[in-house]
């Protein structure tokens, strides 16, 4: 069996974790950067990752998380945020550097500005009825968390 299949087979739902045990910060980098380079419809990218490890703040945290004892007892928490809608219009600066990485010619000011249109056009008009450019947004983000979870499970670390 290869290490990729090994990793799908050993994920699961930690439900407590070892708290004597400590994700070193390389291994932290290596699962986020899993995060970073996920796939995301036209290149969004649309999130953004906040790792708390301080026990105070987990704690804090736990109030949120219908008091799940993993809230606390795991060596980094990684919150995945995704950007609202309303942050992306053809003005919007992370908007346009995302899509203007898509494009042939980077510095295409109008192709960026017709790309840009396009795109939320699509949003506004192709996505499956009763659904928003938030929806897929927040959908995106799931792919994010997905390649997060195998990679901790690629190096044996619970998720």
């Amino acid at each position: 069996m290869d290490k990729l299949t090994q990793a799908l087979y050993f994920r699961h739902a930690c439900k407590k974790f070892d708290e004597t045990k400590k994700i070193d910060p390389a291994e932290i980098e290596y699962i986020l950067d899993a995060g970073r380079l996920s796939p995301s419809a036209f290149g969004l990218e649309p999130w953004h990752f906040v790792v708390v490890d301080r026990p105070k703040i987990k704690s804090e945290l736990s109030e949120a998380c219908f008091k799940q004892e993993q809230v606390t007892s795991c060596s980094h928490y990684v919150i995945v945020l995704y950007r609202k809608s309303n942050s992306f219009s053809v003005q919007s600066e992370y908007f346009r550097k995302a899509i203007a990485r898509t494009l042939p010619d980077p510095d295409d000011q109008n192709c960026i500005d017709t790309t840009c249109q396009s795109r939320l056009n699509f949003y506004e008009n192709g996505l499956a009825s009763g659904l928003t450019m938030n929806h897929s947004l927040e959908m995106q983000a799931y792919l994010a968390c997905a390649n997060m979870l195998t990679a901790a499970a690629y190096h044996n670390i619970d998720s």
